[in-house]
């Protein structure tokens, strides 16, 4: 998930807000903030990737 604000700090509390109430539920995914530039790339370079596979279903 990503989040945007006016500023990095608002987008970085709606995070973290976000995280809190997920883990007060024990079915609840694990969850990461990717906050390091450096780990940000990787991750939306796994997103772009994978865009070919999910763009166009054979038979549809």
């Amino acid at each position: 998930m990503e989040f945007g604000g006016n500023s990095e700090g608002e987008a970085y509390e709606q995070a973290r807000r976000l995280m809190d109430v997920l883990r007060r539920d024990a079915a609840a995914p694990p969850t990461k903030l990717f906050d390091n530039p450096k780990e940000e790339r990787l991750v939306w370079e796994v997103r772009e990737s994978g865009l070919g596979a999910t763009a166009h279903v054979p038979g549809h």
